[in-house]
């Protein structure tokens, strides 16, 4: 990264940004001085229906470490939680939607309500807010003849590892398993990435992913093509060689 800032093919202050979030977490944007009290939520009706695909994907990101399972969510534990973060917590209610993509069929999308928690209005989008160009940019290559493939990044926004000090607003609440037969209490989460839902991070990964990483890939050569950027999907772009070839 620092060899890609050198070569001033990437300015020093997103190298910065990006290395501070990486070393620390990032903040997302959250102002934690506008956060105040205990914000706990119950899930919309659309997580609770679909609540085997919800588990699977939590257990997911558990396993993969970028969520906590705190146990049983007991009034107990509960309250020991607010204890321990007495400045303010936020439960948030998740909801759930399709993949529009036909390889990931009958799986679920998380969706975090941050704005009812009320994280999204404590953000300062200052820095993070961007607009997006890449239909103009893909149209442009296209008028000329040119060819195209799509690839997303797989669950982008949770590769941003968060800052300790915002894990209390990221907590939920969901059964770990779904059985007709048996109950299963819900138990406690807290994120340690960042999820879909947040206002702060297509910015934080609009600098992250396509103003660092892929800033260091054309640097370095590994990608020598267009590649315009739509949040998580990358366009590559290239010219025909020849009538029927790539």
């Amino acid at each position: 990264m620092w060899k890609t800032v050198a070569k001033g093919n990437l300015a020093q202050w997103k190298a910065e940004f990006c290395a501070e979030g990486l070393r620390n977490g990032f903040t997302l944007g959250i102002d934690e001085s506008k956060m105040h009290g205990h914000r706990w939520f119950k899930n919309y009706k659309s997580a609770l229906e679909a609540s085997a695909a919800v588990a699977k994907a939590i257990r997911k990101r558990v396993e993969v470490g970028k969520t906590l399972d705190l146990g049983v969510s007991s009034p107990e534990l509960e309250a020991a939680v607010r204890a321990r973060y007495h400045d303010g917590t936020a439960c948030f209610p998740m909801s759930a939607v399709d993949k529009s993509i036909v390889s990931y069929a009958g799986e679920k999308r998380l969706a975090s309500d941050h704005t009812r928690t009320g994280v999204n209005k404590a953000t300062d989008m200052s820095s993070l807010s961007y607009s997006l160009e890449t239909y103009k940019l893909i149209a442009a290559f296209l008028k000329s003849g040119y060819f195209m493939a799509v690839s997303d990044v797989d669950a982008a926004y949770t590769n941003l590892p968060l800052a300790p000090s915002i894990w209390r607003f990221f907590l939920s609440r969901f059964a770990p398993a779904s059985s007709s037969s048996t109950y299963t209490p819900n138990h406690l989460y807290i994120h340690l990435f960042a999820d879909f839902g947040t206002a702060g991070a297509p910015g934080t990964f609009k600098l992250f992913f396509e103003d660092v990483i892929m800033s260091m890939a054309r640097s370095e050569e590994v990608v020598s093509v267009p590649t315009p950027i739509y949040v998580d999907d990358i366009t590559f772009i290239d010219e025909m060689c020849s009538r029927g070839r790539r």
